[in-house]
């Protein structure tokens, strides 16, 4: 752990661990709200009466957005500071959600939920991601893991919270209940962050053109690395299946003999305990055992567990794949930051993971969308699932190159 200021100036609490809370609120609202979607899905087929693959774009846009806009507004969090860079993008959040609570057609709730909300998770994202590791050196696994539990906690909230408002009031109002709930926690997260002394890159004696010069000179050097590319095929194949199963989950499950939308929305909850569990578990294994060895395993074992998804039907087999995709997604997905801050270092991550981020763009954009379209011309989701399963085997082969 790195010596710095512990709240109050005291020796009983060091400041880093507040980071960690405000970093998990922020994921609590991040991934609680982007990955509901799966309970909004049906209501909005019937809304707009559209296919099941034109309506999960309002998904793929929104994590498209969300992660470019990592990419690209990533190097904010370094340059500006995490506080100033992490109000913005609640500001752009809040707007967002506010926007999709009155949207009235599928094109306004893209721009609303899809473009505006979606840039401000993204700045979010990387700010919750990488600022942990600024704090941390020799726990940074378990710190990061706390941190990104929330995920979990976001999925086990407000998912089920969110199909209930669906199912009473309506889509719109539920957009609007998250909208509120969202503020609260952010505005909570707002007064715990701290902006790391010595940490961020900005300096007073520097302008803000300069500043981003000597982001782009670092950030180029290491895109053009064949680590790199190894790292971003990787990532791009292992989310492919994630995106399709949090996009699909919930209809898939419908299809299924004596199971409705509502055991599809328990079965999100059970993920997100799962992913909760594993991302504050899985820290001190990463610490201890190597943390890309850890990543690697999970990656395996997440293109497995989707792989056999079309082969469960019964609730005892569903409940079983959502415990090992969940508990798959949430050890691989803790490891993000702490892998690039592993190899690369931490002094320019901001930017680096940004960068990185754009892989699960790609992913995003791509697999809700494929995943709708396989199944309208084959009637079934094996297809889909089983071949973004092996994808994300492959991607933890290219993930072995890059961090060798």
């Amino acid at each position: 752990m790195r010596d710095s200021p512990t709240y109050g100036g005291g020796e009983s609490l060091y400041v880093g661990w507040l980071v960690v809370v405000a970093c998990f609120l922020g994921t609590v609202a991040i991934f609680g709200v982007s990955y509901s979607f799966g309970v909004f899905f049906e209501r909005l087929v019937v809304e707009f009466g559209r296919s099941r693959d034109v309506v999960s774009l309002v998904f793929a846009v929104q994590t498209f957005v969300m992660c470019l806009g990592a990419g690209v507004l990533g190097p904010l969090v370094s340059v500006y500071g995490v506080k100033r860079a992490w109000v913005f993008g609640t500001g752009l959040f809040a707007i967002g959600l506010l926007g999709a609570s009155r949207a009235t057609s599928l094109v306004s709730l893209v721009v609303a939920y899809g473009g505006v909300a979606a840039l401000g998770m993204g700045i979010l994202y990387v700010a919750s991601s990488v600022t942990i590791t600024w704090w941390f050196d020799e726990r940074r696994g378990l710190a990061s893991g706390l941190a990104s539990s929330g995920i979990g906690v976001g999925l086990l909230g407000i998912a089920p919270v969110a199909r209930h408002l669906v199912a009473t009031n309506g889509w719109q109002s539920a957009y609007f209940a998250i909208f509120v709930l969202v503020v609260g926690l952010l505005a909570v997260a707002t007064q715990l962050l701290v902006d790391p002394d010595g940490r961020v890159e900005a300096r007073a004696d520097e302008s803000a053109r300069s500043r981003f010069r000597r982001q782009h000179e670092v950030l180029r050097s290491v895109v053009g690395s064949a680590s790199f590319r190894w790292l971003f095929v990787g990532w791009t194949c292992i989310y492919l299946p994630v995106y399709a199963v949090l996009a699909h989950l919930v209809l898939y499950v419908s299809a299924q003999p004596g199971l409705s939308s509502s055991t599809g929305s328990w079965l999100l909850g059970v993920i997100g305990v799962s992913t909760g569990v594993a991302r504050i578990g899985v820290g001190p294994i990463g610490d201890r055992t190597g943390r890309p060895k850890t990543f690697l395993v999970s990656a395996f074992v997440l293109g497995i567990s989707v792989v056999i998804l079309p082969a469960t039907s019964s609730v005892a087999s569903l409940v079983g794949f959502a415990v090992l995709f969940g508990v798959a997604y949430g050890a691989n997905g803790a490891l993000l930051a702490p892998v690039i801050a592993d190899v690369y270092g931490t002094a320019n991550i901001s930017s680096l993971f940004g960068a990185i981020s754009i892989s699960f763009a790609i992913s995003g954009l791509f697999a809700p969308y494929l995943t709708g379209l396989i199944y309208r011309l084959a009637g079934s989701y094996w297809i889909a699932f089983v071949g973004f399963g092996l994808l994300a085997i492959l991607g933890a082969g290219c993930t072995v190159r890059g961090v060798r």
